[in-house]
């Protein structure tokens, strides 16, 4: 069974006529199924976890990128597939999974093109992308496998714990494998655009590494406040794991990952 999950921004009155396209579209295509809209009485992950209890094997958010991030959270604990329509043409998640806006999505529904990826869990909460600290300002403490520990060691650098990559914040987006069990860990400079020729050498100085099991504390152990594909909030101190080929995606052929 299909499962249609419509968020908040694609119930908007200016996306009426959109909707409408993509519910005939899925129609003509044979791939309708049940269809649920979020509501004040009815919020995602209720409606959600309903729809897959009651058998759904596929389960496509209707929505922006925040509903996919969103999705993914919820979906990844099942065995069950997610695709994504977006209602929005700047989806930076639908670019980097070869999705177009609106009705060309339902096509690829309908291919039926799958890709099984790794997830990010942090307790209970799962991530595709990456996990990012709020304040990148705050030092972080990052210890990998039990083996070794990384500190930044200038206030200015970033850290960022990526399965995929930072979809939601960075374009172009540096891609971490998503099928080798392992996170990468970046330590990122600080963007000096002062002169042109500086990009070279600071992307010289990125450090990675790579880990299955992370563990994140802070260095004068105040929560640092770190956030999920943009979506979720979590704070230190957390274990970060990679769970291998967790979640199963509906893809297009011009995805950017492989």
């Amino acid at each position: 069974m299909y499962f249609y999950f419509f968020d908040k921004c694609a119930l908007e009155k200016r996306h009426d006529t959109l909707r409408n396209t993509i519910e005939t579209r899925l129609t003509d295509l044979g791939i309708h199924g049940r269809t649920e809209r979020i509501s004040i009485f009815k919020n995602m992950r209720e409606l959600l976890e309903n729809g897959i209890k009651q058998g759904a094997h596929t389960v496509i958010v209707v929505g922006d990128d925040h509903t996919f991030a969103q999705a993914v959270n919820i979906v990844a604990p099942h065995q069950v597939a997610l695709g994504f329509i977006p209602i929005v043409s700047h989806s930076q998640f639908a670019r980097v999974l070869g999705i177009d806006c609106g009705e060309d999505a339902c096509t690829v529904i309908s291919q039926r093109l799958y890709k099984t990826v790794d997830v990010g869990r942090v307790g209970s909460s799962f991530f595709l992308g990456a996990l990012v600290p709020t304040d990148r300002q705050q030092q972080l403490i990052v210890r990998c496998d039990h083996l070794f520990s990384i500190q930044s060691l200038h206030a200015e650098n970033g850290i960022e714990i990526l399965n995929l990559g930072n979809i939601v914040e960075n374009d172009p987006v540096h891609f971490s494998s998503a099928h080798d069990g392992k996170l990468e860990v970046r330590v990122v400079p600080p963007n000096m655009t002062h002169f042109f020729p500086l990009k070279k050498a600071v992307k010289e100085k990125q450090s990675v590494f790579l880990a299955q099991h992370i563990s994140l504390t802070s260095s004068d152990d105040a929560p640092v406040h770190l956030l999920a594909d943009g979506v979720t909030p979590l704070h230190t101190p957390c274990e970060v794991n990679c769970i291998s080929s967790a979640l199963k995606l509906i893809v297009g052929r011009s995805r950017l990952f492989e």
